[in-house]
């Protein structure tokens, strides 16, 4: 749970519903993951790694996403193995109305 190997089509649809007001591209993933020295990007509660290009030349390239994050690994799956495009929201927690809080108060 909350850690995967993805190839670059599912990394940016993966990416895109975690984050849509990014443009994401694989010239993105180039120019911020694997052309860094350690192949690696920290991107708020998530950790990108290039792994490779497996299959060799004229093949997908292969990335690592993961989060050490207990919700946002949830959010991860859900943005994994999501068949719907659009955003996976943040769980958020539950509050109490302010009405219930100002009864105890009182």
């Amino acid at each position: 749970m909350g850690d995967y190997t993805l190839d670059t089509t599912l990394m940016l649809r993966v990416l895109s519903r975690l984050a849509p007001q990014q443009a994401w591209t694989s010239d993105w993933l180039t120019a911020n993951v694997r052309n860094k020295p350690d192949q690696r990007m920290i991107l708020s509660s998530y950790i990108i790694e290039y792994k490779g290009q497996p299959g060799g030349y004229r093949t997908q390239h292969t990335w690592r996403i993961y989060t050490n994050n207990d919700r946002e690994k949830v959010r991860l799956d859900q943005a994994v193995k999501s068949t719907t495009p659009g955003l996976i929201p943040t769980q958020q927690p539950q509050y109490q109305s302010s009405g219930s809080t100002a009864s105890r108060l009182g």
